[in-house]
């Protein structure tokens, strides 16, 4: 199953997410993510399914890409649990693991994905498709979101229990998607998950539980990841501390480049730089005052890798450079 992962052509890769036939620097053999293996992905997937009972369904919808202003974006980030049980880093996806047996090799992991379409991918990058979605992330089945409904309607009927998180924002995760993939003349609310979920009257169970208890316990990879990017970070706060910057906001911009010039994906969450009588603020992020000789400065920053993040705060003279 997993053994896919070794035996694949470059020449043939083009897709959504880096892999180790792209981004060999960035993602070892056999690994999906970095430092994370197929293998370590598909136990994951069989611990879940250990947890739930008999006939059950575990459904898991992607994000979907926000947008600020227009088709002006903000970056994406995926629904962590998704991507704790595959890798999967796309939107307009949804993840089904269904247990139709006590057995665990009767266990099924379906993908439903955006599907390769040139033109589309000409303005807005490549996807990975169905095709990679099991020769990579290794699916047992892999379908086009284009046909979500009617899958996940097929799927949902043949299981007693099915264990879905709702959604707590007003309009589903997949409104956009779903009004863009079916007839205009149908209602909105006819085809988001939750909608599906109502109409075939199945009892319903929250899958967040099972997985936070999971995710708490984390393996000798997730720590190397986190070990990584805490030394990462640290290493940029040792060499701020050294550098007389005049601003929150050439402070801030010091450790986010170094963060990621080191290694680190990004930032791990929006930094808090705030010097003098800001540091009173707990949660000051305008970043934009300056920095005066005598004050002190309070930090909350760090860089995030593989979906994992570093997290620190330190506070220290602004001046520091000029004192030692």
């Amino acid at each position: 199953m997993w053994r896919r992962a070794f035996q694949r052509s470059l020449s043939t890769l083009k897709t959504g997410q880096p892999i180790h036939e792209t981004r060999p620097n960035l993602i070892r053999k056999g690994d999906i993510t970095p430092f994370i293996s197929a293998v370590e992905y598909f136990q994951r997937r069989i611990k879940l399914a250990q947890r739930l009972p008999t006939k059950s369904l575990a459904i898991i919808p992607s994000n979907i890409i926000k947008y600020a202003s227009g088709a002006v974006f903000y970056q994406f980030q995926q629904n962590n649990d998704l991507f704790y049980l595959s890798g999967w880093n796309e939107p307009d996806s949804v993840l089904v693991l269904a247990k139709p047996t006590d057995n665990i090799d009767d266990l099924q992991f379906h993908l439903i994905v955006p599907p390769k379409e040139p033109a589309i991918e000409l303005w807005e990058g490549q996807r990975t498709g169905e095709d990679a979605a099991i020769e990579i992330f290794n699916a047992d089945e892999a379908h086009s979101n284009k046909d979500m409904e009617r899958l996940l309607t097929i799927l949902i009927k043949s299981y007693d229990t099915v264990y879905y998180d709702f959604s707590s924002e007003k309009s589903s995760k997949f409104k956009r998607f779903f009004t863009s993939a079916f007839k205009e003349n149908r209602p909105e609310n006819r085809h988001t998950i939750e909608a599906i979920l109502r109409e075939n009257n199945k009892i319903i169970k929250p899958l967040t539980p099972h997985l936070s208890s999971l995710r708490a316990i984390k393996s000798n990879s997730e720590l190397r990841l986190m070990q990584l990017a805490s030394k990462i970070s640290a290493k940029a706060y040792n060499m701020a501390y050294s550098t007389h910057l005049r601003s929150e906001k050439g402070l801030d911009s010091f450790l986010s480049h170094n963060f990621k010039l080191a290694g680190c994906d990004d930032i791990a969450y929006i930094p808090v730089v705030a010097g003098g009588s800001n540091a009173l603020c707990i949660h000051y992020t305008r970043n934009d005052a300056v920095l005066k000789d005598g004050d002190l400065v309070l930090v909350d920053a760090a860089g995030k890798l593989g979906g994992y993040c570093s997290d620190i705060s330190r506070t220290w003279p602004v001046n520091a450079s000029v004192i030692h």
